[in-house]
């Protein structure tokens, strides 16, 4: 275990909080530590042992033993988004970590990411990674126009954001049609998909079954689902 002090918080987004922690330990982590993943652990006495928590690496200075990570937040719902929003500079928390990186087949002919502000930071580091004549399409699915921002990406990428409510009924099957109205482009084509539970189901199966992706060009993880905890929705999240 390593443990962190919150040492700045940043809002990208009214929904989007990037926290920047340092800690001696981080400078162990490994130099593709970037957009791989740690376990935040909270003590809330509910429990014998703290209740874990993913997140990913937004961005690792190992040198300053310091890193990124942001928050998706939405008022006080989830253990990790409140405490990111409740915490104050100085704050200390324990983490382990860090897991691998879900990297992008570079040698692909094009690319297609889909994802929501869960795995963005994800998808952010996998573009940032990129060669500069990349091609393809990123879809990110987001709950308000205030959510759409900034991404460093190769000129042949195109970014979609698709602003659908989180309490519309049908938001997975809307995301999956804006998808297959795109134009299939010639070549391999490497996936990479994350985010909610029921999007990622829906994705999965048409990319597998009606576009044949190899499933070595293929990522696929859910990363939440909404009206579980971490806990009730890693279970869940073996059916896929």
């Amino acid at each position: 275990m390593i443990n962190i002090v919150v040492e700045q918080k940043v809002e990208i987004t009214p929904h989007l909080l990037r926290l920047t922690m340092a800690g001696k330990g981080l400078a162990e982590f490994p130099a593709d530590a970037k957009g791989g993943y740690i376990k935040l652990l909270f003590n809330t006495g509910k429990t014998s042992k703290p209740e874990m928590r993913t997140y990913t690496i937004r961005y690792i200075d190992r040198q300053n033993c310091t890193m990124e990570v942001d928050f998706v937040v939405h008022g006080d719902e989830g253990l990790a988004s409140s405490w990111a929003q409740s915490c104050e500079i100085g704050s200390e928390l324990e983490i382990r970590g860090p897991g691998p990186s879900k990297p992008l087949n570079q040698q692909a002919d094009w690319y297609l990411l889909v994802g929501d502000l869960s795995s963005l930071p994800a998808i952010s580091v996998n573009l940032e990674q990129l060669r500069q004549d990349a091609i393809g399409y990123v879809f990110i699915l987001v709950d308000d126009e205030s959510d759409i921002q900034a991404i460093d990406a190769p000129k042949g990428i195109k970014i979609d954001w698709l602003v659908i409510n989180k309490k519309t009924k049908n938001r997975a099957e809307l995301v999956m049609q804006a998808v297959a109205i795109k134009a299939w482009l010639e070549g391999e084509c490497a996936v990479w998909l994350a985010g909610e539970f029921e999007m990622v189901k829906a994705l999965k199966k048409y990319l597998r079954d009606d576009r044949q992706i190899k499933k070595q060009n293929a990522y696929y993880s859910s990363y939440w689902k909404q009206g579980l905890t971490e806990p009730d929705h890693k279970k869940e999240k073996q059916s896929l």
